[in-house]
Protein backbone atom coordinates (compact mmCIF):
# COMPACT_ATOMS: atom_id res chain seq x y z
CA UNK A 1 0.00 0.00 0.00
CA UNK A 2 1.60 3.69 -1.04
CA UNK A 3 1.88 6.11 1.10
CA UNK A 4 -0.80 8.90 1.32
CA UNK A 5 0.40 11.97 -0.83
CA UNK A 6 -0.99 15.52 -0.22
CA UNK A 7 -0.13 18.30 -2.49
CA UNK A 8 1.54 21.63 -1.02
CA UNK A 9 0.43 25.40 -2.33
CA UNK A 10 2.77 27.26 -0.84
CA UNK A 11 2.74 31.31 -1.74
CA UNK A 12 5.63 33.55 -1.17
CA UNK A 13 7.28 36.67 -2.66
CA UNK A 14 9.75 35.98 -5.09
CA UNK A 15 12.62 37.34 -3.68
CA UNK A 16 12.31 33.99 -1.39
CA UNK A 17 11.66 31.79 -3.85
CA UNK A 18 15.11 30.35 -3.68
CA UNK A 19 14.86 29.74 -0.08
CA UNK A 20 11.67 28.01 0.08
CA UNK A 21 12.92 25.65 -2.74
CA UNK A 22 16.34 24.73 -1.15
CA UNK A 23 13.80 23.99 2.06
CA UNK A 24 11.39 21.62 0.05
CA UNK A 25 14.65 19.95 -1.38
CA UNK A 26 16.62 19.21 1.95
CA UNK A 27 13.49 17.31 3.46
CA UNK A 28 13.11 15.22 -0.13
CA UNK A 29 9.41 17.31 -0.75
CA UNK A 30 8.76 16.58 -4.55
CA UNK A 31 10.13 12.81 -4.71
CA UNK A 32 7.60 10.80 -7.06
CA UNK A 33 8.60 7.44 -8.29
CA UNK A 34 12.32 7.07 -9.49
CA UNK A 35 12.39 11.47 -9.93
CA UNK A 36 12.85 13.92 -7.26
CA UNK A 37 12.99 17.50 -6.82
CA UNK A 38 9.46 17.90 -8.80
CA UNK A 39 8.27 20.81 -8.48
CA UNK A 40 6.42 23.82 -10.51
CA UNK A 41 5.34 27.47 -9.58
CA UNK A 42 3.71 30.64 -11.51
CA UNK A 43 2.96 34.04 -10.98
CA UNK A 44 -0.04 34.99 -8.80
CA UNK A 45 -1.50 38.53 -8.19
CA UNK A 46 -2.81 37.92 -4.59
CA UNK A 47 -4.00 41.00 -1.91
CA UNK A 48 -4.07 40.30 1.93
CA UNK A 49 -5.24 42.93 4.57
CA UNK A 50 -2.53 42.86 7.50
CA UNK A 51 -4.50 43.53 10.60
CA UNK A 52 -3.88 45.65 13.92
CA UNK A 53 -0.93 43.93 15.69
CA UNK A 54 1.08 42.56 12.84
CA UNK A 55 4.55 43.04 11.61
CA UNK A 56 3.66 41.83 8.02
CA UNK A 57 6.75 41.44 5.66
CA UNK A 58 4.94 43.19 2.87
CA UNK A 59 2.58 45.95 3.78
CA UNK A 60 0.96 48.39 6.45
CA UNK A 61 -1.36 47.22 8.91
CA UNK A 62 -4.96 48.31 8.74
CA UNK A 63 -4.47 49.02 4.58
CA UNK A 64 -5.31 46.28 1.95
CA UNK A 65 -1.89 45.59 -0.13
CA UNK A 66 -1.53 43.75 -3.21
CA UNK A 67 1.48 42.31 -4.54
CA UNK A 68 3.03 39.70 -7.56
CA UNK A 69 3.52 36.56 -5.52
CA UNK A 70 4.69 33.20 -6.69
CA UNK A 71 2.61 30.20 -6.37
CA UNK A 72 4.91 27.09 -5.95
CA UNK A 73 3.50 23.20 -5.73
CA UNK A 74 5.31 20.22 -4.43
CA UNK A 75 4.16 16.71 -3.99
CA UNK A 76 4.69 15.83 0.17
CA UNK A 77 4.29 12.09 1.71
CA UNK A 78 2.34 12.15 4.32
CA UNK A 79 4.83 10.74 6.62
CA UNK A 80 7.22 13.28 6.19
CA UNK A 81 4.02 16.25 5.58
CA UNK A 82 4.81 17.78 9.24
CA UNK A 83 8.73 17.68 8.69
CA UNK A 84 8.04 19.77 5.36
CA UNK A 85 5.51 22.12 7.07
CA UNK A 86 7.85 23.35 9.48
CA UNK A 87 11.18 23.41 6.76
CA UNK A 88 8.86 25.57 4.65
CA UNK A 89 8.01 28.00 7.51
CA UNK A 90 11.13 28.41 8.73
CA UNK A 91 12.51 29.57 5.16
CA UNK A 92 9.12 31.62 4.39
CA UNK A 93 9.40 35.52 5.46
CA UNK A 94 5.57 35.69 5.98
CA UNK A 95 4.08 35.92 9.95
CA UNK A 96 0.99 33.89 8.25
CA UNK A 97 2.41 31.63 5.11
CA UNK A 98 -0.33 30.41 2.45
CA UNK A 99 0.47 26.78 2.77
CA UNK A 100 -2.41 25.08 1.14
CA UNK A 101 -2.49 21.12 2.03
CA UNK A 102 -4.22 19.30 -0.61
CA UNK A 103 -4.68 15.50 -0.25
CA UNK A 104 -4.44 13.53 -3.68
CA UNK A 105 -6.12 10.71 -4.65
CA UNK A 106 -2.92 9.50 -7.24
CA UNK A 107 0.15 10.73 -8.31
CA UNK A 108 -0.25 9.52 -11.80
CA UNK A 109 2.31 7.11 -11.37
CA UNK A 110 0.19 4.40 -10.54
CA UNK A 111 -0.88 3.87 -14.23
CA UNK A 112 2.65 4.01 -15.36
CA UNK A 113 4.04 0.78 -16.97
CA UNK A 114 7.73 0.12 -17.12
CA UNK A 115 8.02 -3.58 -18.94
CA UNK A 116 4.83 -4.42 -18.03
CA UNK A 117 5.11 -3.51 -14.26
CA UNK A 118 3.05 -0.37 -12.80
CA UNK A 119 5.92 1.89 -11.81
CA UNK A 120 4.68 2.81 -8.61
CA UNK A 121 4.70 -0.81 -7.44
CA UNK A 122 8.22 -1.96 -8.48
CA UNK A 123 10.37 -2.27 -5.07
CA UNK A 124 13.15 -0.83 -4.79
CA UNK A 125 15.61 -3.75 -4.89
CA UNK A 126 13.74 -4.69 -8.63
CA UNK A 127 14.68 -0.97 -9.91
CA UNK A 128 18.43 -1.18 -8.72
CA UNK A 129 18.32 -5.01 -10.32
CA UNK A 130 17.93 -2.80 -14.40
CA UNK A 131 21.78 -1.92 -13.17
CA UNK A 132 23.41 -4.38 -10.70
CA UNK A 133 26.81 -3.03 -9.48
CA UNK A 134 29.55 -4.33 -7.98
CA UNK A 135 30.54 -3.06 -4.60
CA UNK A 136 33.44 -3.99 -3.02
CA UNK A 137 33.14 -3.31 0.95
CA UNK A 138 36.90 -3.04 3.11
CA UNK A 139 35.66 -3.10 6.43
CA UNK A 140 36.03 -5.56 9.69
CA UNK A 141 34.14 -8.49 9.60
CA UNK A 142 32.50 -9.22 12.83
CA UNK A 143 31.88 -12.86 14.00
CA UNK A 144 28.85 -11.90 16.41
CA UNK A 145 26.81 -8.71 15.83
CA UNK A 146 25.55 -6.50 12.89
CA UNK A 147 27.92 -3.86 12.86
CA UNK A 148 30.51 -2.85 9.59
CA UNK A 149 30.63 -5.58 7.23
CA UNK A 150 27.78 -7.86 8.65
CA UNK A 151 25.46 -4.85 8.69
CA UNK A 152 26.46 -3.46 4.86
CA UNK A 153 26.06 -6.42 2.85
CA UNK A 154 22.54 -7.74 3.51
CA UNK A 155 21.72 -4.24 2.91
CA UNK A 156 23.46 -3.52 -0.57
CA UNK A 157 22.89 -7.05 -1.55
CA UNK A 158 18.75 -6.65 -0.97
CA UNK A 159 19.06 -3.40 -2.89
CA UNK A 160 19.87 -5.42 -6.25
CA UNK A 161 23.28 -5.25 -6.13
CA UNK A 162 26.67 -8.16 -6.45
CA UNK A 163 28.83 -7.38 -2.81
CA UNK A 164 32.24 -8.46 -2.13
CA UNK A 165 34.18 -8.07 0.75
CA UNK A 166 37.71 -7.18 2.31
CA UNK A 167 38.01 -7.58 6.08
CA UNK A 168 40.70 -5.19 7.63
CA UNK A 169 40.22 -7.12 10.80
CA UNK A 170 37.78 -10.06 12.21
CA UNK A 171 36.39 -9.29 15.22
CA UNK A 172 34.50 -11.85 17.13
CA UNK A 173 31.92 -9.89 18.38
CA UNK A 174 30.74 -6.09 18.41
CA UNK A 175 33.14 -3.95 21.06
CA UNK A 176 29.91 -3.32 22.97
CA UNK A 177 30.05 -6.18 24.80
CA UNK A 178 33.41 -5.50 26.38
CA UNK A 179 35.01 -8.46 25.75
CA UNK A 180 36.28 -9.55 22.51
CA UNK A 181 39.01 -10.86 20.29
CA UNK A 182 40.69 -9.07 17.20
CA UNK A 183 42.71 -10.59 14.56
CA UNK A 184 44.85 -7.99 11.88
CA UNK A 185 44.09 -9.16 8.48
CA UNK A 186 46.86 -6.82 6.56
CA UNK A 187 48.83 -9.85 5.11
CA UNK A 188 45.21 -11.16 3.92
CA UNK A 189 44.63 -8.19 2.31
CA UNK A 190 48.14 -7.78 0.23
CA UNK A 191 47.78 -11.67 -0.72
CA UNK A 192 44.04 -10.73 -1.78
CA UNK A 193 44.56 -7.78 -3.75
CA UNK A 194 47.36 -9.52 -6.06
CA UNK A 195 45.10 -12.19 -7.14
CA UNK A 196 42.49 -9.63 -7.44
CA UNK A 197 44.88 -8.12 -9.90
CA UNK A 198 46.12 -11.07 -11.53
CA UNK A 199 42.39 -12.37 -12.09
CA UNK A 200 41.55 -8.64 -13.44
CA UNK A 201 38.54 -8.04 -10.83
CA UNK A 202 37.45 -4.58 -11.00
CA UNK A 203 34.74 -2.79 -8.79
CA UNK A 204 32.00 0.62 -9.49
CA UNK A 205 32.22 0.97 -6.21
CA UNK A 206 34.34 0.71 -3.36
CA UNK A 207 33.12 1.11 0.38
CA UNK A 208 35.99 1.91 3.02
CA UNK A 209 35.47 1.86 6.77
CA UNK A 210 37.65 0.23 9.62
CA UNK A 211 41.14 0.31 9.03
CA UNK A 212 43.69 -0.96 11.55
CA UNK A 213 46.94 0.61 10.53
CA UNK A 214 48.61 2.88 8.49
CA UNK A 215 50.01 0.13 6.52
CA UNK A 216 46.16 -0.56 5.85
CA UNK A 217 45.84 2.76 4.37
CA UNK A 218 48.27 2.72 1.67
CA UNK A 219 47.37 -0.62 0.83
CA UNK A 220 44.02 1.20 -0.21
CA UNK A 221 44.93 4.18 -1.44
CA UNK A 222 46.93 1.97 -4.21
CA UNK A 223 44.53 -0.56 -4.68
CA UNK A 224 41.50 2.61 -5.32
CA UNK A 225 44.10 4.28 -8.12
CA UNK A 226 44.30 1.10 -9.45
CA UNK A 227 40.62 0.96 -10.17
CA UNK A 228 40.19 3.82 -10.89
CA UNK A 229 37.85 4.46 -14.04
CA UNK A 230 34.79 6.31 -15.25
CA UNK A 231 32.07 5.76 -12.90
CA UNK A 232 33.95 4.71 -9.75
CA UNK A 233 31.91 5.50 -6.47
CA UNK A 234 34.25 5.98 -3.83
CA UNK A 235 33.31 6.49 -0.13
CA UNK A 236 34.91 6.49 2.88
CA UNK A 237 33.55 6.40 6.54
CA UNK A 238 36.55 7.21 9.09
CA UNK A 239 35.58 5.24 11.40
CA UNK A 240 37.83 6.77 14.41
CA UNK A 241 35.61 7.80 17.51
CA UNK A 242 31.59 8.99 18.62
CA UNK A 243 30.35 11.56 21.37
CA UNK A 244 33.65 13.27 21.81
CA UNK A 245 36.47 11.06 22.20
CA UNK A 246 38.31 8.55 20.02
CA UNK A 247 38.09 4.92 20.43
CA UNK A 248 40.18 2.79 22.41
CA UNK A 249 43.48 2.62 20.41
CA UNK A 250 42.59 5.31 17.93
CA UNK A 251 45.66 7.76 17.59
CA UNK A 252 46.85 11.06 16.57
CA UNK A 253 48.81 8.63 14.10
CA UNK A 254 45.26 7.15 13.07
CA UNK A 255 43.81 10.83 12.41
CA UNK A 256 46.61 11.60 9.92
CA UNK A 257 46.23 8.16 8.28
CA UNK A 258 42.27 8.82 7.41
CA UNK A 259 43.49 12.48 6.37
CA UNK A 260 45.05 10.90 3.44
CA UNK A 261 42.41 8.14 2.55
CA UNK A 262 39.42 11.08 2.84
CA UNK A 263 41.32 13.18 -0.05
CA UNK A 264 40.94 10.04 -2.91
CA UNK A 265 37.01 9.53 -1.65
CA UNK A 266 33.87 10.89 -3.93
CA UNK A 267 31.97 10.89 -1.22
CA UNK A 268 32.87 10.89 2.67
CA UNK A 269 30.38 10.27 5.91
CA UNK A 270 32.04 11.09 9.28
CA UNK A 271 30.41 12.29 12.43
CA UNK A 272 30.49 14.76 14.27
CA UNK A 273 33.18 13.91 16.32
CA UNK A 274 35.11 12.47 13.32
CA UNK A 275 34.60 15.63 11.52
CA UNK A 276 36.18 17.24 14.14
CA UNK A 277 39.29 15.25 14.85
CA UNK A 278 39.79 15.41 11.47
CA UNK A 279 39.50 19.13 11.24
CA UNK A 280 41.00 19.49 14.24
CA UNK A 281 37.92 22.55 14.66
CA UNK A 282 35.86 22.83 17.60
CA UNK A 283 37.06 19.39 19.27
CA UNK A 284 34.25 18.15 21.78
CA UNK A 285 31.49 20.21 20.93
CA UNK A 286 28.36 18.60 20.87
CA UNK A 287 26.35 21.44 19.02
CA UNK A 288 27.36 23.88 16.19
CA UNK A 289 26.58 26.89 14.99
CA UNK A 290 25.14 27.47 10.93
CA UNK A 291 28.57 29.07 10.42
CA UNK A 292 30.71 26.67 12.34
CA UNK A 293 29.20 23.66 10.57
CA UNK A 294 29.70 25.23 6.79
CA UNK A 295 33.39 25.98 8.35
CA UNK A 296 33.55 22.54 9.60
CA UNK A 297 32.52 20.98 6.04
CA UNK A 298 34.68 22.95 3.65
CA UNK A 299 37.65 21.97 6.46
CA UNK A 300 37.33 18.43 5.81
CA UNK A 301 36.48 19.34 1.59
CA UNK A 302 40.15 20.98 2.08
CA UNK A 303 41.20 17.31 2.29
CA UNK A 304 40.43 16.65 -1.10
CA UNK A 305 37.26 14.43 -1.34
CA UNK A 306 34.38 15.30 -3.54
CA UNK A 307 31.51 15.65 -1.62
CA UNK A 308 30.70 15.13 2.38
CA UNK A 309 27.96 14.29 4.77
CA UNK A 310 28.26 14.70 8.07
CA UNK A 311 26.00 12.89 10.72
CA UNK A 312 25.01 13.15 14.37
CA UNK A 313 24.94 17.05 14.32
CA UNK A 314 23.23 19.48 16.44
CA UNK A 315 22.08 22.99 15.33
CA UNK A 316 23.15 25.21 17.70
CA UNK A 317 20.28 27.76 16.79
CA UNK A 318 17.26 25.22 17.28
CA UNK A 319 18.68 21.99 19.12
CA UNK A 320 17.80 19.96 16.09
CA UNK A 321 19.59 17.05 14.76
CA UNK A 322 20.81 17.12 11.52
CA UNK A 323 22.90 15.85 8.84
CA UNK A 324 25.89 18.70 7.36
CA UNK A 325 27.09 18.31 4.01
CA UNK A 326 28.39 19.60 0.49
CA UNK A 327 27.06 18.16 -1.95
CA UNK A 328 29.58 18.48 -5.28
CA UNK A 329 27.34 18.08 -8.20
CA UNK A 330 25.23 21.13 -7.26
CA UNK A 331 27.71 22.83 -5.51
CA UNK A 332 25.38 23.61 -2.36
CA UNK A 333 25.87 23.02 1.27
CA UNK A 334 22.60 21.58 3.14
CA UNK A 335 21.32 20.74 6.11
CA UNK A 336 19.03 17.58 6.50
CA UNK A 337 16.92 17.64 10.38
CA UNK A 338 15.94 14.08 11.51
CA UNK A 339 13.97 13.06 14.23
CA UNK A 340 16.78 11.91 17.10
CA UNK A 341 15.51 8.45 19.14
CA UNK A 342 17.52 8.31 22.26
CA UNK A 343 18.36 4.39 22.37
CA UNK A 344 22.01 3.35 21.22
CA UNK A 345 22.71 0.37 18.54
CA UNK A 346 26.28 -0.02 17.09
CA UNK A 347 26.37 -0.59 13.47
CA UNK A 348 23.98 2.15 12.45
CA UNK A 349 26.62 4.48 11.02
CA UNK A 350 27.13 1.22 9.04
CA UNK A 351 23.42 0.77 7.36
CA UNK A 352 23.69 4.34 7.31
CA UNK A 353 26.34 4.47 4.98
CA UNK A 354 25.10 0.90 3.21
CA UNK A 355 21.71 2.90 2.08
CA UNK A 356 23.80 6.24 1.03
CA UNK A 357 25.55 4.35 -1.27
CA UNK A 358 22.71 2.07 -2.17
CA UNK A 359 20.80 5.27 -3.41
CA UNK A 360 23.52 6.80 -4.84
CA UNK A 361 23.90 4.08 -7.02
CA UNK A 362 20.34 4.59 -8.50
CA UNK A 363 20.66 7.53 -9.53
CA UNK A 364 19.64 9.49 -6.06
CA UNK A 365 21.41 13.10 -5.60
CA UNK A 366 23.28 13.44 -2.80
CA UNK A 367 20.30 15.66 0.05
CA UNK A 368 17.47 12.74 -1.64
CA UNK A 369 20.54 9.89 -0.57
CA UNK A 370 21.19 10.95 2.56
CA UNK A 371 17.72 11.55 3.66
CA UNK A 372 16.38 8.37 2.24
CA UNK A 373 19.43 7.14 4.43
CA UNK A 374 18.03 8.93 7.71
CA UNK A 375 14.16 7.86 6.92
CA UNK A 376 15.32 4.06 6.80
CA UNK A 377 17.75 4.18 9.79
CA UNK A 378 14.88 6.19 11.72
CA UNK A 379 12.41 3.23 10.80
CA UNK A 380 14.88 0.19 11.66
CA UNK A 381 15.82 2.03 15.41
CA UNK A 382 11.94 2.15 16.29
CA UNK A 383 10.92 -1.26 14.93
CA UNK A 384 14.32 -2.58 17.21
CA UNK A 385 14.26 -0.05 19.87
CA UNK A 386 12.47 -2.53 22.69
CA UNK A 387 14.98 -5.36 21.79
CA UNK A 388 16.51 -6.37 24.80
CA UNK A 389 19.98 -7.43 23.34
CA UNK A 390 21.30 -4.10 21.95
CA UNK A 391 24.66 -4.74 22.00
CA UNK A 392 24.33 -6.70 18.98
CA UNK A 393 23.20 -4.33 16.89
CA UNK A 394 19.60 -4.31 14.37
CA UNK A 395 18.72 -7.08 12.87
CA UNK A 396 19.01 -5.94 9.47
CA UNK A 397 17.49 -9.69 7.91
CA UNK A 398 14.32 -9.54 9.63
CA UNK A 399 13.49 -5.82 7.94
CA UNK A 400 15.27 -5.66 5.17
CA UNK A 401 11.52 -5.19 3.46
CA UNK A 402 11.93 -1.66 5.06
CA UNK A 403 14.61 -1.12 2.15
CA UNK A 404 11.47 -0.95 -0.42
CA UNK A 405 9.05 1.22 0.93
Amino acid sequence: MMDRVYKLEIFLPPSHFEPVRQALWAVDAGHIGAYDRCLSWSRAESCWRPLEGTDPFLGTPGELCRAEEWKVEVCCREDRLAETLAAVRAAHPYEEPVINVIPLAATGLEEKKQGGTPAASRTRSEIAMDDNKNILIINDMPGYGKVATAAMLPILSNMGHSVYNLPTALVSNTLDYGTFSILDTTDYMVRAIDAWKKLGFSFDCITTGFLASAEQVDIIREFIASQKKEGLLVMTDPIMGDDGKLYNGVTEETVENMRRLIGVADVIVPNLTEAEFLTGKYLGRESLAAGEARELVDGLLAFGPRSVVVTSGVEEETGSHVVWGYNRETGAHFTIPYQFIRVHFPGTGDMFSAVLVGELLAGRGLEAAARRAMDVLETLIRLERDEAEKNKGIRIEKYLSVLNQ
